[in-house]
């Protein structure tokens, strides 16, 4: 089952990163989740999904992850951060079974906006990845 992503892990370099190896091989295109917007995490620069009528929160589907992917995402992601099951929407209509990382913590008052956080935070971010998650073939 494919993972959604729709913050910082819609970068490339940062997915890269985490998941130690390129990850290009594993994009399955743009899909949405309906009902649900994408706004910052109180007082943190990344993001988070909340419930909203008529929304939808842009992001990008992930194929192809096996157990050690998703032991580097779930190390990336924290315990903020737990896994659920959603259907989300591809071009052109269809509705899609993926997981998704889904935030526990307090959602912040503004939006949160990918070009933004790459501007301000991405260099960061990369330099703050344990280096287990950075390592390729481990």
């Amino acid at each position: 089952m494919p993972l959604f992503v729709y913050g910082t892990l819609m970068d490339p370099d940062m997915l890269g990163a985490v998941l130690g190896r390129d990850p290009a091989a594993g994009w399955a295109g743009a899909a949405h989740l309906p009902g649900h917007d994408i706004v910052a995490v109180a007082g943190r620069p990344y993001p988070m999904l909340i419930r909203r009528t008529g929304a939808r929160a842009a992001g990008h589907l992930i194929a192809g992850l096996d157990a050690r992917d998703m032991a580097h995402l779930r190390r990336y992601e924290g315990r903020s951060y737990h896994l659920r099951r959603v259907r989300v929407r591809r071009p052109g209509g269809a509705l899609v079974a993926a997981r998704l990382f889904v935030c526990r913590e307090k959602a912040g008052r503004h939006g949160w906006h990918l070009k933004h956080w790459q501007k301000r935070h991405k260099s960061a971010a990369l330099r703050q990845l344990p280096r287990p998650a950075r390592a390729v073939g481990d």
